[in-house]
């Protein structure tokens, strides 16, 4: 079964852009078996990539569309994925936690289809 961590990422705001490193260091902690994904845009800077391409459970997509609004919803492009079973779509500079685990795995343990949490 494939499960993804879904991000945008796109600008140069520090806060988003460690948010994405400190997100994929924290997954292998409580997300171990996933995959993070991180849809990015042009104006993302090359050493945050090859930072991010460091972890070998990182997968990097590029968006060539305009770094709008919009772009806050590349991340639930992972849902399109027929190769992906479970899609966890995150803002980048929300940390991961025990927290969202446990709730996770009771999410997979029910019945339901879709899970929020606030």
């Amino acid at each position: 079964m494939k499960q993804v961590i879904s991000y945008s990422l796109y600008g140069k705001d520090l806060r988003f852009l460690v948010g994405a490193i400190k997100n994929a260091e924290l997954a292998q902690r409580f997300f171990p078996g996933f995959t993070v994904r991180y849809y990015y845009g042009r104006s993302v800077p090359r050493w945050v990539l090859s930072t991010l391409l460091v972890f070998p459970h990182v997968e990097l997509i590029k968006v060539e569309d305009t770094e709008n609004s919009i772009a806050r919803s590349w991340r639930f492009m992972a849902c399109l994925d027929t190769d992906v079973d479970v899609v966890l779509s995150r803002d980048v500079d929300a940390r991961l936690s025990i927290r969202e685990a446990e709730a996770h795995q009771e999410f997979l343990e029910s019945d339901f289809n879709f899970h929020i949490i606030r």
